[in-house]
């Protein structure tokens, strides 16, 4: 049995509506006014609020830590050592092969300073036909140079003098000691040759004269190669026989005008070996008895018929001995003696014999 009390009945005290009036025009910005509730009225509650759509959620902004990312570390670079092409020097001289090197292994690659990669480039002399960097081609022969060996002069020169010297054929006049060349172009000589042959020799007299030979075989190539060889020499030039001072005139008379002032083609030599008609005057007379004692002569002469020295061959000079032995041994009186030859003679001997002047070379 429900006991609550009945509940009192509400009375509707609200005014009568009002009359109709045309709605007021409300802009976007503007709401119409509520209408007040009355003082006994109570609120009605009001209609619940449409749920707002649903917003998307902003991407992760990434936060800023204290340790920056490690940047990916840039490869090193390495310069490598250029490798200095050889230079072909000479004539139809090839590249030598490359050198096959072994692969050396290398734990961690270090940049090189390029500084530093200058300092190991190393020029090397350049290639000369037969010289110490460019071998011979094949086919072709060398010399046998036994003990004979070549002065240093200058390393690009000396390796063009030995192409030169190995690639020359052999030659009547080789000993065991020494050899001849065969030149095949004109040499390209040094600030240090000073001669007078380097001075007159150009490649056009070269070419005109270097398949010359004299009558003894004498080659131009032989005739200068003492100049060739020591660049100190002042004169630089040898004859081989009589016949060079004809076959090499184009060569020796500028030589002789140069070093003896003396002019072959306008001037005549002349030779006076009777001292009676030597004539001194009385000042020269005085002079020469205060300041000479004694005086040497030395007289050079060759045989006629054979090489000169520098173009006598092994046989030749023992011809020659024999020759002299021959004749020194008539001679008779005064001039009498003993020959004896050089090898067989004591050093102590030679030196006192020297000494006394009485020896002949």
């Amino acid at each position: 049995e429900n006991n609550d009390p009945p509940a009192p009945k509400q009375v509707d005290t609200a005014p009568p509506p009002p009359k109709a009036q045309a709605a007021p025009q409300v802009t976007p910005s503007e709401t119409p006014p509520k209408p007040s509730p009355t003082k006994d009225e109570p609120k009605p509650a009001p209609p619940p609020e449409p749920a707002p759509p649903p917003v998307p959620a902003p991407p992760p902004v990434p936060v800023a830590t204290s340790e920056p990312e490690e940047e990916e570390e840039p490869p090193k670079r390495v310069i490598k050592k250029p490798n200095p092409t050889p230079v072909v020097g000479g004539n139809n001289c090839p590249l030598p092969p490359p050198r096959q090197s072994q692969p050396q292994p290398v734990e961690e690659e270090q940049p090189v300073e390029e500084e530093e990669i200058v300092k190991r480039v190393v020029k090397k002399p350049a290639q000369v036909l037969g010289g110490r960097n460019c071998p011979l081609p094949p086919g072709s022969r060398n010399k046998e140079l036994g003990s004979f060996s070549l002065p240093e002069i200058e390393a690009n020169f000396d390796d063009w003098v030995l192409g030169q010297l190995k690639a020359s054929p052999d030659d009547a006049k080789d000993s065991a000691d020494f050899k001849y060349l065969t030149l095949t172009e004109v040499p390209p000589f040094t600030s240090k040759h000073q001669s007078v042959m380097r001075k007159v020799m150009s490649s056009e007299l070269f070419e005109k004269l270097k398949g010359v030979k004299s009558n003894k075989g004498y080659t131009l190539s032989n005739a200068i190669q003492a100049g060739v060889l020591r660049p100190h020499l002042g004169v630089g030039f040898t004859c081989g026989d009589e016949d060079c001072y004809s076959v090499f005139k184009e060569v020796v008379d500028p030589i002789v005008k140069q070093w003896h002032q003396f002019d072959v083609g306008t001037q005549a030599h002349r030779s006076e070996l009777d001292p009676s008609k030597l004539q001194l005057t009385a000042e020269q007379q005085q002079q020469l008895n205060k300041h000479v004692r004694s005086t040497r002569i030395r007289g050079i002469r060759n045989v006629a018929g054979y090489s000169l020295p520098p173009g006598t061959s092994t046989e030749e000079r023992a011809a020659v001995e024999a020759l002299l032995k021959e004749v020194l041994c008539k001679l008779e009186g005064s001039l009498a003696g003993e020959y004896r030859e050089a090898a067989g003679i004591a050093v102590a001997e030679e030196e006192k014999q020297q000494r006394e002047g009485r020896q002949w070379a």
